[in-house]
């Protein structure tokens, strides 16, 4: 295995181009990507969060809330295990 250390920007669209040396192998290739202690990936949102985002069922099926009223009535029936 050979590694090559390249210097690199993440334009805002949180893309990467690199332009590697002429006598680097070809073929599949592993990519790690390390930030600068003081750049930090973004946070991880919580699942809440993320059902937001999803679009609403239009299909007939179960409202949001009802499928929440749903799960917190199992939770309740966990008990204090």
């Amino acid at each position: 295995m050979q590694a090559i250390e390249l210097t690199a920007n993440i334009t805002p669209d949180h893309e990467l181009s690199l332009k590697l040396p002429d006598e680097s192998a070809t073929g599949p290739a592993r990519v790690i990507i390390l930030f600068d202690a003081e750049c930090k990936p973004s946070a991880k949102g919580n699942l809440d969060d993320f059902l937001e985002q999803l679009p609403r069922n239009t299909s007939g099926g179960l409202t949001h809330e009802e499928i929440v009223a749903r799960v917190d009535e199992e939770r309740t029936a966990w008990g204090d295990r």
